[in-house]
């Protein structure tokens, strides 16, 4: 992602979250933040054609091992093809540890 150089630094260093929908930046200089809505929309929804077979996708709730839990982050629910099997993540339902 590209964007302008720090207001205050005027460093181009930064770090991007991504929270329901607006793109928080952060400079890893001085730590200055700017806010701003993200551009993409939500990619995939259920009952969307799948991109490989064009199967309307399922959304289907995750189980939770020991594993993904000690991971940085994880998904709730996940999108399912239910024809060829694809799996669709979606950044709507992904939860990050603190």
């Amino acid at each position: 992602m590209s964007m302008n150089p720090c207001n205050k630094c005027l460093e181009n260093y930064w770090d991007f979250k991504n929270i329901d929908g607006y793109v928080i930046a952060t400079c890893k200089n001085c730590g200055n933040e700017a806010e701003f809505k993200s551009k993409d929309k939500e990619k995939m929804f259920e009952g969307k054609p799948c991109r490989k077979c064009k199967t309307p996708v399922l959304l289907k709730e995750s189980r939770f091992k020991e594993s993904k839990l000690k991971k940085p982050y994880y998904y709730t629910h996940y999108y399912r093809c239910p024809k060829c099997k694809t799996f669709y993540m979606s950044e709507r339902y992904k939860i990050f540890k603190k």
